[in-house]
C-alpha cells in the first residue's frame, strides 16, 4: 500500500499502517492485528516537525536575551515559580511566559 507523506511523496506501508499528514504534524497509525482500517482502536505516534532552523540567530539571541536573568535584574523585574513575570508596577507577561520560552530555545539548540 502507498501513503501520501507530507503531501509530496508516497510511502510504502504495510497494511496495518496509516499516515496522515497536515502542514504541522504528521501521525502514523498502526492498527491491531485483524482490525479494519477504520477502526478506532490503533497506536498511533505524532511526529512533530523541528524547530531548527525555523528562527534566524538574531532571533534566538533575542529570545536568550529576553528571558536572562541578566536582563530581568536590570529591569528590576522577578519571576514566579509560575514563569509570570512581575515589575514595581504589576504583571509585565502572564504566567508560563519565561518557561515558555525556555523550552523553545531548548529545542532549537
Amino acid at each position: 500500500m502507498s501513503a501520501k507523506f507530507g503531501g509530496q511523496k508516497s510511502v510504502k506501508t504495510p497494511s496495518n499502517v496509516i499516515i496522515r499528514t497536515d502542514p504541522c504534524v504528521t501521525s502514523v497509525f498502526l492498527l491491531s492485528q485483524g482490525a479494519r482500517r477504520d477502526a478506532r482502536t490503533h497506536t498511533s505516534v505524532q511526529l512533530l516537525p523541528s524547530l531548527k532552523g525555523v528562527l534566524s540567530d538574531m532571533e534566538i539571541t533575542a529570545l536568550r536575551a529576553a528571558v536572562s536573568d541578566d536582563f530581568f535584574d536590570k529591569q528590576g523585574w522577578m519571576v514566579t515559580r509560575a514563569g509570570q513575570v512581575k515589575g514595581d508596577s504589576g504583571e509585565i507577561y502572564k504566567h508560563g511566559y519565561v518557561p515558555a520560552i525556555r523550552k523553545i530555545l531548548k529545542e532549537i539548540e
